[in-house]
C-alpha cells in the first residue's frame, strides 16, 4: 500500500510540476498571433481607408474652391463690361483677374519653397506674404503684356484681312 501511495503521490507532484512549466507549447498562443494578425490588418485597412477619404474630400474642396473662384471672375467681368458697355472692358477685367489671381498663387508657392530649398531666415508667414505680394505684381504686368500682345496681334490681323469695298 505504500508504493502505491508513493506512486500516487509521485504522479501527482509531477503534474503539478510539469504542469506549471513552460515547456509544452499549446495551440492558444498560435491562436492569439492570427487574431492579432487579423486585427492588425483591420486596423491598417480602416486608417488607410480614412486617409484615401479624406483626401478625396480635400480634392473635391479644392476642386469646389477654384469653379467657384473662377465663376466669381467670370461673373465680376461679365458685370463690369454690363457697366461700362464694352467687351473689351470685360475682357480686360477678366485677364487683369485671371493674371493676378495665378501670379499671387505662384509667387506663393514659389517663394515658399526657395525660402525651404535654399533655408532663407525668414518665417513660413512672412515667405507667403512677400510671395503673394510679388506674385500679384508679377501678375499684373503679365496681364498688361498679355493685353499689349493681344493688340497688337490684333491690328495686325485687322490691317492684313481689311477687306476692302
Amino acid at each position: 500500500m505504500r508504493k502505491i501511495l508513493l506512486t500516487v503521490n509521485f504522479l501527482i507532484l509531477s503534474i503539478i510540476i510539469f504542469a506549471q512549466t513552460d515547456t509544452a507549447k499549446t495551440g492558444a498562443d498560435d491562436d492569439m498571433n492570427i487574431f492579432l494578425l487579423v486585427f492588425a490588418l483591420v486596423v491598417i485597412s480602416i486608417i488607410l481607408g480614412a486617409a484615401v477619404i479624406g483626401a478625396f474630400a480635400a480634392t473635391i474642396f479644392l476642386l469646389l474652391a477654384a469653379l467657384f473662384i473662377s465663376a466669381g471672375i467670370l461673373s465680376v467681368s461679365i458685370m463690369v463690361g454690363f457697366y461700362k458697355r464694352s467687351i473689351q472692358a470685360a475682357f480686360k477685367t477678366f485677364l487683369f483677374f485671371l493674371c493676378s489671381i495665378t501670379g499671387m498663387v505662384i509667387g506663393a508657392l514659389g517663394f515658399f519653397l526657395v525660402a525651404r530649398l535654399f533655408k532663407l531666415n525668414v518665417s513660413d508667414s512672412t515667405s507667403l506674404v512677400a510671395g503673394i505680394i510679388s506674385g500679384l505684381f508679377g501678375g499684373l504686368l503679365m496681364a498688361w503684356i498679355v493685353l499689349q500682345v493681344i493688340k497688337l496681334t490684333a491690328g495686325y490681323f485687322v490691317r492684313k484681312f481689311r477687306v476692302e469695298e
